[in-house]
């Protein structure tokens, strides 16, 4: 997987997920609540990456 996909990919997921997570009715209401909205999506961000590094490096038929 190239870096520029990877990234891609982690954004769009990112920005998905913090949306849903959104709608579903975790909408931030004061600042501290703001902060741990950016802190969910960046630890997303961070796992959703790794997970997709794995999968990039175990599939052999990505090769």
């Amino acid at each position: 997987m190239s870096p520029a996909r990877l990234f891609r990919s982690v954004i769009v997921g990112t920005i998905v997920f913090l949306a849903v997570f959104f709608l579903l009715g975790s909408r931030p209401a004061e600042p501290s609540a703001w902060v741990w909205f950016g802190i969910t999506g960046v630890v997303f961000a961070l796992l959703f990456a790794a997970g997709l590094l794995l999968v990039a490096r175990v599939d052999p038929r990505r090769r």
